[in-house]
């Protein structure tokens, strides 16, 4: 008997739910980097910071210059903290 998470038998789904919940977070963190810079929030850059965490932790692994992803990650946490300070 297959194992069962979520309702999905872990052969056929769970790569292909593993790709939407990382890209669903790498859109969550795009579109709310955009918000802080486009609004000056603070809070939207640091709920970018935490959306882009975990993808960024899975491609920084991939060797090369791919750990340059969490320099992003950083730089949404320091946005949030100099636009909280600002105002």
């Amino acid at each position: 008997m297959e194992s069962y998470w979520l309702g999905f038998i872990y052969g056929e789904w769970s790569l292909f739910l593993a790709g939407i919940i990382l890209w669903g977070l790498i859109i969550v963190s795009v579109l709310s980097f955009i918000w802080g810079l486009w609004k000056k929030s603070g809070n939207a850059f640091l709920i970018s910071g935490f959306a882009f965490l975990f993808p960024a932790i899975i491609l920084a692994t991939q060797g090369g210059w791919s750990i340059l992803y969490l320099l992003l990650v950083l730089l949404a946490f320091y946005l949030s903290h100099y636009v909280k300070k600002e105002s």
